[in-house]
């Protein structure tokens, strides 16, 4: 484990004040990440995946596919994760009611080079597959 900086300013979350610090957790494989995922939602801590910089606009445009189907955020949770399907790497997102529920499968995409100038290249680069 590794804090990567200091706590960000107090935002409302669930009818309360909260607030977040990045954390780098390294796990051996997926099962690892899914137990770990599991004991901090349980104990109130909520994991998020942090993107980086040349993905962004990618995982906007993504988000803006699944709001176009749909899904309304005020509603609904959206997660969008790499994932690992045949020795590709794919963008697999997931819906969940903020009622409750667990979270449904919405799309898997193609993961797009980071390198922005190759995105043009791609077909039906934020279509789902």
């Amino acid at each position: 484990m590794v804090v990567l900086g200091k706590r960000t300013e107090g935002r409302r979350e669930g009818g309360q004040t909260i607030q977040a610090v990045p954390i780098l957790f390294q796990c051996e494989d997926r099962r690892d990440l899914q137990v770990l995922e599991g004991i901090l939602r349980v104990a109130g801590y909520f994991p998020t995946l942090h993107w980086p910089e040349e993905m962004l606009e990618f995982t906007k445009g993504v988000r803006d596919e699944v709001r176009r189907r749909g899904v309304d955020e005020r509603e609904c949770w959206v997660r969008i994760r790499p994932v690992e399907e045949g020795g590709r790497i794919r963008i697999k997102v997931d819906t969940k009611d903020k009622s409750g529920g667990r979270f449904r499968l919405e799309g898997v995409w193609k993961c797009p080079p980071l390198d922005k100038g190759y995105w043009e290249k791609e077909k039906g680069l934020f279509t789902p597959m």
